[in-house]
């Protein structure tokens, strides 16, 4: 995922998302240092391009010298997640393989705080959760 634009970046770096990388836009000066500075203290990966590289990099063609490359999907590892929500009171887990009902996953993480995680193999598809 792309962000564009000098306030959008600033924004996105005062989060915890994880940022791939930034294009800066070679010799531009301004914020555009603020957010270099920022991003060596974070110490993610900074490359310095032309600004033809940036036009063609964007998507709505109003970078001001900066776009921020984020990754879509974060992903977790289970054994991180079960722990956690352990630690939590009345936090748990569901795990579901391809054929439950979507009204019962919302019912479950918005009345129960659960985690909804979706797991698909060949043993969960057939609705047997082997043994």
């Amino acid at each position: 995922m792309k962000t564009e634009g000098r306030n959008a970046v600033v924004e996105l770096l005062k989060t915890n998302k994880n940022i791939d990388k930034l294009l800066l836009e070679k010799g531009a000066q301004g914020s555009l240092g603020l957010i270099f500075a920022e991003a060596r203290k974070k110490n993610l990966r900074v490359q310095f391009v032309d600004k033809q590289v940036l036009d063609k990099e964007s998507e709505t063609r109003r970078h001001q010298g900066v776009i921020a490359f984020t990754t879509d999907y974060e992903y977790y590892d289970l054994d991180e997640i079960i722990a956690e929500k352990k630690s939590e009171k009345g936090g748990f887990v569901v795990i579901v393989g391809r054929k439950i009902c979507p009204l019962l996953l919302r019912s479950a993480r918005i009345t129960l705080g659960a985690m909804c995680i979706f797991y698909f193999s060949k043993s969960l598809s057939n609705g047997s959760f082997g043994t």
